[in-house]
């Protein structure tokens, strides 16, 4: 009797060393979140890179688990910024995440991996000849939650916006420099089926005043 009642002292005393591990199994993780992946047509979301920087640059990596789950474990206190990598035709949303952990670990670090497309496009004319490229010249891409990204023609006039989300309702627009202008300076992109290619603006001169004040000096007969 004395043998069974010690022994089920040592089982209770077990249980209850274990349970602290239990509800804490993740209490060592500082950092850690989800991915969720849309691009793969089966949804995998394994074996992803992420990676962990703070301001000294990198300083750990890890790839999700078979359910698109990363964690990363013992880090200091402090700001950090989490950047997955996702393989061609594919992109993370949002692209990189800030976390700071300063008041404790931080659980929700998630992502989502969906098909992403490209705009390209030209801008002509002002102040260069009516078909030639005006380099230099600031485009615009946004969607409805605002402004996403800015980039600037090339020597050629050439922009190229990268990686953006396969959707609808983009919209892009061009900045004339002074001096010019476009007839229509925005344009509607629709990424949801593939690349927008050629999405192209032509600028022109703008002159101040009217051709009314500029000959109203003159008289003209009948």
């Amino acid at each position: 009797m004395k043998r069974i009642a010690l022994a089920s002292l040592a089982l209770g005393v077990g249980l209850v060393a274990a349970l602290p591990g239990i509800a804490s199994a993740r209490s060592d993780d500082s950092v850690a979140g989800t991915l969720v992946n849309t691009c793969d047509p089966m949804g995998n979301a394994g074996g992803i890179w992420v990676e962990l920087w703070d301001d000294s640059g990198r300083i750990d990596s890890v790839t999700t688990d078979a359910e698109g789950d990363y964690a990363f474990v013992d880090r200091a206190p402090g700001s950090y910024v989490v950047k997955p990598y996702i393989g061609a035709g594919c992109g993370a949303f949002p692209g990189t995440r800030a976390v700071d952990t300063t008041n404790g670990p931080v659980y929700d670090v998630d992502f989502r991996v969906t098909t992403v497309h490209d705009i390209t496009g030209a801008v002509t004319g002002c102040p260069q000849p009516e078909g030639v490229g005006a380099p230099g010249v600031t485009v615009n891409v946004s969607d409805d939650s605002g402004l996403l990204a800015t980039t600037e023609t090339d020597d050629f006039g050439f922009y190229f916006f990268q990686w953006l989300e396969a959707k609808t309702d983009y919209t892009v627009e061009v900045v004339a420099p002074a001096g010019c202008g476009a007839d229509d300076p925005t344009r509607s992109v629709d990424l949801d089926l593939g690349d927008a290619n050629r999405v192209d603006f032509q600028l022109v001169p703008q002159y101040t005043g009217s051709f009314q004040s500029v000959f109203s000096g003159f008289a003209f007969g009948s």
